[in-house]
Order: structure tokens, then sequence, then C-alpha cells
């Protein structure tokens, strides 16, 4: 039958009251097993946030697309705009060809 190893401390009983090298790492490493549970729900909570931020961003941005996107469906094109002044500027030149000639009339 295999030797079991005993719990029991074999100190010098004025110095029983010291923690064994086992204790003290079982302690150690649950401190540590405590500490890397806490960092990693500090980075969940930071990574959670920082994904609220970058939602939020983007939410912003397809609004400001959406929104630029409506206002050059607004505007006229180069190519409406001249055909536009050149008639604009026909009728200028026909309007104040008709008033020289009522003008000339009166005179």
């Amino acid at each position: 039958m295999p030797e079991q190893k005993s719990t029991q401390r074999h100190c010098d009983p004025s110095h029983c009251d010291q923690p064994t090298v086992r204790e003290l790492t079982e302690k150690e490493l649950a401190h540590l097993k405590e500490q890397t549970a806490l960092h990693f729900r500090v980075l969940e909570v930071a990574h959670e946030k920082s994904q609220e931020v970058l939602n939020d961003r983007l939410g912003r941005m397809n609004e400001f697309r959406e929104a630029m996107k409506d206002q050059a469906g607004q505007f006229v094109t180069r190519a409406e705009f001249v055909v536009v002044i050149r008639a604009f500027v026909g009728a200028l030149v026909s309007l104040v060809a008709a008033a020289i000639t009522l003008w000339a009339m009166f005179r």
C-alpha cells in the first residue's frame, strides 16, 4: 500500500504557529487566481465599454453619411446648372433687347 503523506505539522512547539510552505503556496496560488479573475473581469468591462463607444461612433458616422447623401441628392449637378444658367442668360438677353426696343419707341 502506498505511503500517505501526513498533513500534520512536524515542528518545534515554539514555532508551530507558523504556516507551512504548502500552506503559503496554496494561499499565494489562491490570491493569484483571485487577482487573475479580477484582471480578466476588468478587461471584459473595458472591452464592453470600448465596443459601446465604437458602436456609438459608427452609428453617428452612419447618420452623418446618410445626411450627406440626402444633401448631395438635393444639389444641382454642374451640367444641370449650366443648362439653367444658359436659359436664364438667353431670357435676360431677350428681356434687355425688348426693353431697348420699348425705350427706343417711346423716346
